[in-house]
């Protein structure tokens, strides 16, 4: 239904932008090939959610396989607005 409607698609996937659904967006957006900055609260959701996740990683303990020291992390968001603007 979608392939053939591509206006729904657009549609779904702004139903879809939410914090329980933006994985699912997400995927439906890479998979019809669509452009990302076409979708704006998904974005926000997305960059929130990296943010915390990358975040988090900075205060597990060093001797875990998923520590990311805080300098990598810093890496990471360098230039990196939207990742930037979630942790204001």
């Amino acid at each position: 239904m979608l392939d053939k409607e591509p206006a729904l698609r657009d549609k779904l996937i702004r139903r879809l932008s939410t914090p329980e659904n933006a994985k699912l967006a997400a995927e439906y957006v890479k998979e019809y090939k669509l452009n990302p900055e076409d979708f704006p609260e998904l974005q926000a959701i997305i960059s929130k959610t990296s943010s915390n996740y990358f975040i988090g990683r900075a205060f597990r303990n060093p001797s875990t396989a998923d520590y990311l020291p805080l300098a990598r992390i810093e890496d990471l968001f360098t230039n990196n607005h939207r990742m930037l603007i979630e942790l204001t």
